[in-house]
């Protein structure tokens, strides 16, 4: 019989042997642990790698629309939800391809809005027309040339003629402000960003506008030889927002504007277009002899071009050493478009 100490050291190799046997347990369990653990650092590695490189690609592709839309983002940001603005990328896009002669859609937000005023809105809008040409005659000083530009007969009252011209100004205006808008402020900068040939006039189209068969007669009296002119007069006169028309639709425009760009003549059985452009000194120059030498436009599309020469031949590449960009808006018969646009966008 085993004495208390030889059971105790059977009892200690015994727990030995069982801790020998529970540490190779212990050690085989643990590296299969170890495996996937290995297998997970090294994934995880991988993915953020990947992840790396995703980011590096985002932050690329966000820097190249920064690039691109900067400027007309925060124009936007400065006349926010006013109006629909043309997609610059699809514009970009469509010029590319009529530039090509490939074929494409007008992109969203560029198309021409189709206008009329008829007789029920020129109504409505005759009160006004009374309320502010008293206003222009109350304070000629202030309003300038709106005084001059909507008369008044012997007792003060303003003329007929005057209040439907008003009423036509107002509604002309409006367009040309949100043409403005609808371009960007002119930042569409379409020549900057290297995709469209240089050698191109490029059009937008913002309004279309019809003139109905019951217009008003003084209407009719504004032809050719007699256009509207009193458009610049009634856009500084009136406010929009925290200016005027004029001085809203003049920051940007390269050159500056002048009366003959919203000098606009109404042809019964012609559409009038209030358009935006786009194009280089030296581009404007090779094509303009043409356009001066239109029958019948002097007062129209010639007129509104003459500015837009004048600056040219001071900037032309020759004498700068580049060829600048020129922005402006102006009101021309629809079917003139086509003698000074390449690219007829609308």
């Amino acid at each position: 019989m085993k004495n208390q100490y030889e059971q105790k050291r059977a009892n200690q190799d015994k727990l030995g042997n069982n801790n020998k046997d529970n540490s190779f347990a212990a050690s085989f369990w643990n590296n299969l642990l170890v495996l996937p653990e290995a297998v997970y650092s090294q994934t995880n590695a991988m993915n953020k790698r990947a992840q790396l490189v995703e980011v590096i690609g985002l932050l690329i592709a966000f820097a190249a629309i920064v690039y691109f839309l900067w400027d007309p983002i925060t124009a936007a940001m400065k006349g926010a939800g006013s109006t629909v603005q043309c997609d610059i990328s699809l514009l970009l896009s469509f010029i590319a391809k009529t530039a090509t002669l490939g074929a494409a859609e007008i992109p969203p937000g560029c198309e021409a809005e189709q206008n009329t005023l008829g007789e029920k809105e020129i109504s409505y809008l005759r009160s006004f027309a009374v309320q502010r040409i008293k206003a222009y005659h109350s304070d000629p000083a202030y309003y300038g040339a709106a005084a001059s530009a909507f008369p008044t007969d012997s007792q003060g009252r303003p003329t007929k003629e005057a209040i439907d011209e008003w009423v036509l100004d107002n509604f002309m205006a409006d367009k040309v402000a949100n043409c403005w808008k609808k371009v960007w402020f002119g930042k569409l900068d379409v020549f900057k960003r290297n995709i469209v040939p240089t050698s191109r006039n490029i059009c937008v189209v913002c309004n279309v506008i019809t003139f109905p068969d019951d217009m008003p007669i003084s209407w009719k009296n504004k032809g050719i030889a007699n256009p509207v002119k009193s458009l610049e007069a009634y856009m500084k006169a009136e406010g929009y927002g925290k200016t005027n028309y004029y001085n809203f639709i003049e920051e940007g425009q390269i050159p500056p504007p002048t009366p003959q760009a919203y000098t606009f003549p109404i042809i019964k059985t012609r559409q009038t277009a209030v358009t935006y452009m786009e194009t280089k000194v030296d581009t404007f120059l090779s094509g303009y002899n043409i356009v001066r030498n239109i029958p019948g436009a002097s007062f129209t599309t010639a007129g509104a071009m003459l500015n837009l020469y004048a600056y040219a031949r001071k900037h032309t590449s020759a004498i700068t050493g580049k060829a600048e960009d020129m922005k402006q808006l102006f009101i021309v018969p629809f079917d003139e478009l086509e003698w000074v646009c390449t690219d007829l966008v609308g």
